[in-house]
């Protein structure tokens, strides 16, 4: 049976008594002591925190592996550990001359101790080094008492219990499981989610396509009626929102539009190049998601502090969800009927916590994410370069809920290339009039509103959303005298700015445009 090799760590620590101040607390060490085996050979270490012990396998284990096995098992990181055989460093164990050397080699046997001092970042870890600092220190060191010198050197090489914690737990990132979505369903209106996955189809899932989710929180789901697709640029691998003053304004009006309609912010969609099924996220998508949620949270601020005032006593509920819709492209092998499917998640509080102190980064192993340089991952127990994304998001298992939402999504979709011109609006009015489609119908479609809203004169578009928000919160539909009058003000005003005839002039026999 191989021996074990123990170490206890004490700085400041000679004849089983304290030597003095040393500068507060080094470090508590990390995970308790070693177990000893039959047989094992104990080296034991001190420091401030008291004699603690570090298990090595073999007595012809090196340095090397016994400073492994301090970072192993109490956390202290190489570049901290400052080996001696005698207190304050004296004696030193080099990290580089002697780091092939065996414990034996090093006049280190059963029972033998060693001291440990932890250095500062920047500060010298060999002795050389550390003689080096030394002759650079200030002549007015050289006049102060030894012992007061002693001490104050030793607060330059050590740091506290707290300051080495702090340092670890903000490098060290364990994953946790993700708990159950707030969501129970999710409900997509079924025309638009169907024109967003066509669209990703008919362009062969070449690029990255995104659209802002509106709807309503409900019965303990969600229910989506809006995919409105902004002004974006696209790649295989990202896609922005586009900054233009165009794009911006649009980006406004259409939340004006939504909010006047009864609707609210609820989640992100988006599509991918084609990718196996179990690659749920890249980092870069992840990132996207939280940015996204942090940004309607931010816009929604406003309204929660009306909301607040006007709410009963006891407060508001929970902060909503967001809602997060992945379309992607359906592979061979996959025992699903359909080219293209949709997938509903939430990120978990730690996804937007990593995603909000910028740590994430993508990694070459697919449907993995990393953390940056100086972070460290641990996964399922254990220290890993990256980890499955599925550690960061929460499934919607149930989107099966068929929903029709009271808006269509019939009209042009904008932002799919060529802009909607007036030759456009006009042909689509006369196609809907010669189908028999009621204006009260044609209005109800989000594009359509989006389209018009920059036509109308603001106070008759803001009578129009007004006249058909009962019939999108599916309350009641538009037929109240006012919402009627709002929607004819409406038509009369897009046919004479497209030159269509008016309602019910054909069958007067006048059919001239006007």
């Amino acid at each position: 049976m191989q021996a074990s090799i123990v170490l206890l760590v004490a700085a400041g620590v000679t004849s089983g008594r304290l030597a003095g101040a040393t500068g507060g607390r080094l470090t508590r060490l990390r995970g308790g002591d070693a177990e000893i085996r039959p047989g094992s050979v104990v080296i034991r270490l001190r420091t401030s925190e008291g004699v603690k012990r570090v298990s090595v396998s073999g007595a012809d284990a090196t340095l090397a592996q016994l400073q492994q096995a301090v970072l192993a098992q109490h956390r202290v990181p190489l570049a901290s550990q400052r080996l001696s055989r005698r207190p304050e460093g004296a004696d030193p164990l080099d990290p580089q001359a002697d780091s092939g050397r065996t414990l034996s080699e090093l006049g280190l046997q059963h029972g033998s101790f060693v001291y440990l001092e932890a250095v500062l970042r920047g500060e010298a870890a060999t002795p050389a080094a550390a003689a080096a600092a030394k002759a650079r220190a200030p002549s007015a060191a050289a006049a102060r008492p030894k012992a007061a010198a002693r001490s104050a050197g030793h607060s330059k090489r050590t740091r506290t219990l707290q300051q080495i914690d702090d340092e670890r737990k903000a490098r060290e990132v364990v994953l946790a499981t993700p708990p159950p979505a707030s969501c129970a369903f999710a409900c997509l209106d079924a025309a638009a989610s169907k024109s967003f996955a066509d669209y990703a189809l008919d362009c062969e899932f070449e690029f990255m396509r995104t659209a802002q989710l509106y709807g309503r929180f409900a019965d303990g789901g969600v229910y989506v009626d809006v995919l409105y697709e902004p002004p974006q640029e696209s790649t295989a691998s990202s896609c922005s929102v586009l900054t233009t003053p165009e794009a911006q304004a649009e980006l406004t009006r259409a939340h004006e539009i939504a909010t006047a309609l009864g609707l609210r912010r609820v989640g992100w969609a988006f599509s991918h190049t084609p990718r196996a099924a179990d690659q749920l996220f890249t980092a870069s998508e992840l990132t996207k998601l939280c940015g996204e949620a942090a940004t309607s949270r931010k816009a929604e601020e406003g309204h929660s502090k009306q909301r607040k005032r006007d709410a009963p006593k006891g407060g508001l509920p929970k902060p909503s969800p967001f809602l997060c819709c992945r379309f992607r492209a359906v592979l061979d092998d996959e025992k699903i009927d359909g080219d293209v499917t949709a997938e509903a998640y939430e990120a978990t509080p730690q996804c937007e916590e990593l995603a909000a102190r910028a740590v994430l980064k993508g990694t070459r192993t697919p449907g993995h994410v990393a953390l940056i340089d100086g972070m460290q991952l641990k996964a399922a127990g254990e220290m890993v370069d990256s980890a499955d994304a599925s550690y960061l998001v929460s499934r919607i298992h149930d989107m099966s809920r068929p929903y029709t939402s009271g808006l269509r999504s019939v009209f042009h979709i904008a932002n799919r290339g060529a802009s909607i011109r007036k030759l456009h609006l006009k042909s689509f009015l006369q196609r809907q009039r010669e189908a028999g489609v009621p204006f009260s119908d044609v209005v109800a479609d989000w594009n359509f509103l989006l389209h018009i809203s920059s036509l109308l004169p603001e106070a008759d578009f803001k009578a129009l959303c007004a006249a058909l928000n009962p019939r999108v919160r599916g309350v009641v539909s538009s037929s109240g005298a006012s919402a009627q009058a709002a929607i004819a003000r409406c038509e009369e005003l897009l046919c004479a700015s497209v030159g269509l005839a008016q309602p019910g002039a054909q069958s007067k026999g006048k059919s001239r445009p006007r």
